[in-house]
């Protein structure tokens, strides 16, 4: 497991979707019946190769496996041109704005 991938395991107690390149650290919410992604990364050397699509289908399965009606994620605006680009992903995964706050933007798939 990456260094950064346990720190989302041990200290920030979220789940973990992990391969060689990449994970995705979710919380699932159960009373929501909400899967909440906290954090995704693809390694910069196989990005464009498919893994992120990969690593997000899995997500999608894996919250619809747990009885979740939705996910969602907060996309936090840093740099216009990572934002556009996170958000642009989401997209194609389904995902939707719905709000936004200070430094961030909510968005949400229904499943």
């Amino acid at each position: 497991m990456s260094l950064y991938a346990s720190y989302w395991k041990e200290e920030e107690n979220k789940d973990v979707i992990e391969g060689e390149h990449g994970f995705v650290a979710y919380q699932h919410i159960p009373k929501n019946r909400e899967f909440f992604i906290t954090d995704m990364f693809i390694d910069e050397s196989v990005r464009g190769t498919g893994l992120g699509q990969k690593f997000g289908n899995m997500a999608v399965e894996l919250a619809k496996d747990l009885g979740c009606k939705k996910m969602t994620c907060n996309v936090w605006v840093k740099d216009p041109v990572k934002t556009t680009r996170k958000i642009r992903i989401f997209n194609e995964f389904g995902f939707n704005i719905v709000s936004s706050g200070v430094g961030f933007i909510t968005m949400i798939k229904e499943l």
